[in-house]
């Protein structure tokens, strides 16, 4: 039925799609990665990743209280807030689009996200 060589070729095969995979979703270039932070479900600011100067601090006013936000080195955390469980804080820095940090009691969502507009590679009839 199948030789050893044929499975050999389709771990050859498999591994190949998973790096491609693993490369674009990791390195290839895209549109602006921002940093979308939001209070109580309103956006409250939208952030280039790519700041300037390279290290930037906002304060942002949640329901309990102050929630500082820091965007480094192209990378984002939270550095203090007002909740009791400290879990955004715990949860470190995020760098890439679709990941996030959530202040549950202090309703402060940071997200990361990429205004690349998504082309349609192909389609089925």
């Amino acid at each position: 039925m199948f030789s050893r060589y044929d499975f050999i070729i389709w771990i050859i095969i498999v591994s190949l799609a998973a790096g491609g995979l693993l490369y674009y979703q990791n390195y290839a270039p895209g549109g602006e990665t921002l940093v979308n932070i939001s209070v109580n479900g309103e956006k409250f600011e939208s952030i280039p990743l790519t700041v300037s100067n390279g290290n930037l601090r906002r304060e942002i006013e949640g329901s309990n209280g102050l929630t500082v936000v820091e965007i480094k080195d192209r990378r984002v955390r939270v550095i203090s807030s007002a909740c009791p469980d400290k879990i955004c804080i715990h949860s470190g820095w995020i760098d890439r689009p679709g990941q996030m940090l959530v202040c549950l009691p202090n309703r402060v969502v940071v997200k990361i996200e990429s205004n690349e507009q998504q082309d349609i590679d192909f389609y089925t009839n």
